[in-house]
């Protein structure tokens, strides 16, 4: 199923009068980690998403709410862009992510907030826009370009190797999210391993000695 544990409403963000703010922030915030202009080696952290969300946020209009919805007070653009990333972050969009050796926290889509954020970014057009998925297409659009010398060529092959970045991208947010399910999983098993050894070595043996004729006539 996919409405499950944190994607129970998944959707909630994109509904109500800021839905078209929201929007924009997660498209503004994935051209700063998979485009072909994004610092791969670098990552976010809450202020400077807040600083992206700002800037998508005062380009972007509010739109009128639906009779009966509940109003949501955010008085500043950086308060609401503070309460577009804990939605984001809390209906399963986004993740924090914590650096073991510095205890730094960053930010980044989770794996399925990326693949419904990359349609969203594709229909808004841009640079972002992109037709294919594989690398032979780069390969046959920067041939071309060789052979013809067509600016057009090398445009394509440009919007083609975007997709292979953001392909890799898909990979490497799945790896990630294994890695961390199977962590979950060997924690877990190592509790149960302990709760089971418990029980066998020092718990039973001490039950059975307190359970016997003679402990029974000793503490009635």
């Amino acid at each position: 199923m996919f409405f499950t544990d944190d994607r129970n409403h998944f959707f909630r963000p994109l509904v109500g009068k800021y839905r078209e703010q929201t929007l924009e922030c997660l498209r503004q915030l994935y051209g700063q980690l998979y485009s072909a202009m994004a610092d791969y080696r670098r990552t976010l952290n809450r202020v400077q998403v807040i600083e992206i969300f700002q800037e998508a946020i005062t380009r972007t209009p509010v739109l009128e709410g639906e009779e009966g919805e509940p109003g949501v007070l955010v008085k500043s653009e950086r308060e609401r862009a503070s309460w577009i990333l804990n939605q984001l972050l809390e209906y399963g969009w986004l993740e924090r992510l914590v650096d073991e050796a510095t205890l730094q926290s960053s930010y980044a889509f989770t794996r399925v907030g990326r693949l419904f954020t990359q349609p969203m970014v594709e229909t808004a057009g841009g640079h972002f826009r992109t037709r294919h998925r594989n690398t032979r297409n780069t390969r046959n659009a920067l041939q071309s370009f060789l052979d013809k010398g067509e600016v057009y060529d090398l445009l394509d092959a440009f919007e083609y190797s975007e997709r292979i970045v953001s392909d890799f991208s898909d990979v490497i947010a799945e790896l990630d999210e294994r890695t961390r399910d199977l962590v979950h999983d060997v924690e877990v098993q190592r509790a149960s391993d302990e709760f089971f050894d418990f029980m066998e070595k020092r718990f039973t043996p001490d039950l059975a000695i307190r359970l016997t004729t003679d402990s029974v006539e000793k503490y009635r």
